[in-house]
């Protein structure tokens, strides 16, 4: 056994025990809450945990546990500019939506919360280094996409307790996850700091996920069992794809559990049937709902047909249905005509708008034509398709289909458009689906990129751990001529990751309006540029008709060199001294050693300068100053003991 089964769950166990002898037996997850929050795993890795942990200590998880969470931080798709990450953080923050689906689907499983340890819009040493960072950090349009994420695909699909990362710090070249800054900005000019007190003095959302099910007796619906939360990490089922269940045995149990959230509005009672056919006669099929195993159906040998039908007892809220494998062969839903049927026998509750539709996609036809599907909504009788020229629009309807599919005949050659639907039925419009982007393009795979270059390349600094020093971090900036028709460009290194594997690999799939590249890898994580190491780039063009052959290769090594001056650098008046501030030259990155910057001060524009701080962020207050003076300030950059030219200067009188 691993450490984590062996040692893990008992030690929850002994937390909680604490708990209950410093609080008494009747404040477990009453007056304290305990949760399990697990940074690295998957929401089906936590579900196979707990349900060892129940039958290993023949106890209810509920029973310890106040809750399970995750971290729902979101992140933009394309860091290139500032627009570009306001414009990708709005899809970046759907993208993780169906994540949060599946966590609340295993919390609903255990009779538990939903709940996030630390989150926000994820900003870690993208390439526009601090100035980029500070720039979209502190644009207001920051401000909605945090209202979008929290209230429309966290709290909207079941979520309950969430962190912010931190309440302040710093703006440095690793980027910022606070919600304002330390010094640096007014707390109230922070826009993250606004969209916090929007979030929290806003009414709680509807809630907009979940397989709705019936509210009257005698109507029915039906799942997709191709729709099931997604495994971690792998792609969504395309809509009536089908879905093949082995026994659990064969798999990982980590992911032999197919899971699907359901949503009642008043409770009741309803049969659930499968359409589909068994393998072979061995095939079984269990069908447990809430941590319970509500039975064990066959489906039928050869035609497909109807199982057994099987009656569950819920209540108003969410459920979640979870079917696994059992027997020695497979169950199979056939593509297009595979069914959960569900019917309602005495069920009761209020009428609903249908959820939100998930799993939208989009593809291009042609140069005119955009192509839409997307997961059936239960209790839905209609839907609405609504596209935009800006992320998060605003949206205009431009089509109402009563199926899942929709084609768009209305687009440009080469313009990205952005979609959204939402699902109706006699009650009204429900919530919109996540976002997706699609380029119109001809029916055609792009050719190779031309022009591929080396723009400039920087060496890495030295970092060191425990007396070994280490080189970490280089940038190696290339560009390539844009391809016509590309939707994208995959960008592929050799060595992917050096002393560990010679061979190349993708290092970056960015969007087709960016055509560069600026390789930085991450400090603690490679791949990594480093000094002295021949690389070779070569870059590809994508749509959705295919992949172009690789561009010609550029090879390039990156050597220790000076760096540039700081440019842009402004000094005004702060609480407590000056704001002095810059914009990072090409290849500085943060560091552990060596302070990056020297901040000098003097009195007049020509100097003489004194050196008032080193520091390793762009930003500095200086609390020595006197009333009534005039200051001149300028600033290098130094790395690997070489220190830039100087600054232009910039004046101030107090």
């Amino acid at each position: 056994m691993t450490f984590s089964e062996t040692h893990g769950p008992l030690l929850l166990k002994r937390v909680a025990k604490i708990f209950r002898n410093e609080w008494g037996s009747g404040s477990l997850n009453q007056r304290v809450r305990a949760v399990a929050l697990w940074q690295y795993t998957t929401q089906l890795t936590m579900q196979a945990a707990l349900r060892w942990a129940e039958t290993r200590f023949q106890q209810k998880v509920r029973d310890v546990l106040w809750g399970i969470g995750e971290a729902p931080y979101y992140d933009p798709t394309d860091v290139s500019t500032v627009d570009n990450i306001i414009d990708t953080l709005w899809t970046g923050s759907d993208k993780v939506r169906t994540d949060f689906i599946g966590w609340q689907a295993v919390a609903t499983f255990f009779g538990l919360k939903q709940v996030g340890y630390e989150s926000g819009p994820g900003l870690y040493a993208y390439p526009l280094y601090a100035t980029g960072v500070a720039t979209a950090d502190r644009d207001p349009r920051m401000r909605p996409t945090m209202v979008h994420h929290y209230l429309d695909n966290w709290y909207a699909v079941g979520g309950d307790l969430v962190n912010f990362y931190s309440m302040r710090g710093k703006v440095s070249p690793f980027g910022d996850y606070f919600l304002f800054e330390d010094d640096n900005i007014l707390w109230r000019d922070s826009p993250k700091l606004a969209a916090a007190q929007d979030i929290m003095g806003a009414a709680p959302p509807a809630i907009s996920a979940g397989y709705l099910l019936p509210w009257t007796a005698g109507a029915s619906t039906s799942i997709d069992p191709s729709q099931f939360v997604p495994f971690p990490f792998t792609d969504l089922n395309a809509p009536g794809s089908g879905l093949t269940i082995a026994p659990l045995g064969a798999t990982d149990p980590a992911f032999g559990t197919y899971n699907y959230l359901l949503r009642s509005t008043g409770g009741g009672s309803y049969t659930l049937a499968f359409f589909g056919h068994s393998e072979a006669a061995g095939a079984e099929l269990q069908v447990h709902v809430d941590n319970a195993l509500k039975a064990t159906v066959r489906l039928p040998q050869g035609p497909d047909g109807l199982s057994a039908p099987v009656r569950i007892d819920v209540g108003p809220g969410f459920h979640t249905l979870s079917l696994v494998g059992g027997g020695t062969a497979k169950t199979i839903f056939p593509a297009t005509t595979g069914a959960i049927r569900i019917q309602a026998v005495t069920a009761t509750g209020t009428a609903v708008v249908p959820s939100a539709p998930h799993n939208l996609s989009a593809r291009a036809v042609n140069a005119r034509q955009i192509a839409l599907t997307w997961a059936p909504s239960t209790m839905a009788t209609g839907y609405v398709v609504k596209r935009s020229c800006h992320s998060g629009g605003t949206y205009d309807v431009i089509g109402r289909p009563a199926s899942n599919t929709f084609t768009d005949d209305g687009v440009s050659d080469q313009t990205t458009y952005y979609y959204v639907v939402s699902a109706t039925n006699s009650v009204g419009e429900g919530a919109l689906s996540p976002q997706v982007a699609a380029v119109a393009t001809r029916p055609r795979a792009p050719a190779a990129p031309t022009g591929v270059r080396v723009v400039r390349a920087d060496a890495a600094y030295t970092l060191s751990e425990g007396g070994n020093g280490f080189l970490a971090g280089g940038e190696i900036l290339i560009s390539w001529n844009a391809a016509a028709d590309a939707t994208s460009y995959t960008i592929t290194r050799k060595p992917c990751l050096t002393g560990v594997e010679e061979g190349p690999c993708p290092v970056a799939t960015q969007l087709a309006n960016k055509t560069s590249y600026l390789d930085i890898g991450e400090v603690f994580f490679p791949p990594d540029p480093q000094v002295g190491i021949a690389y070779t780039y070569s870059v590809q063009a994508n749509n959705s008709f295919g992949s172009s052959a690789d561009s010609a290769a550029v090879s390039v090594t990156p050597a220790v060199t000076a760096p540039d001056a700081p440019t842009a650098v402004t000094a005004k008046v702060a609480s407590g001294g000056v704001l002095v501030q810059w914009t990072p030259p090409f290849g500085m990155l943060p560091n552990f050693g060596p302070m990056q910057y020297n901040v000098y001060r003097g009195t007049a524009s020509a100097g003489p300068f004194t050196l008032v701080t080193q520091i390793s962020t762009a930003t500095f207050v200086d609390k020595t100053t006197t009333a009534g003076a005039t200051y001149y300030y300028v600033v290098t950059a130094t790395k690997g003991g070489d220190e830039s030219p100087r600054s232009r200067a910039a004046r101030i009188s107090l």
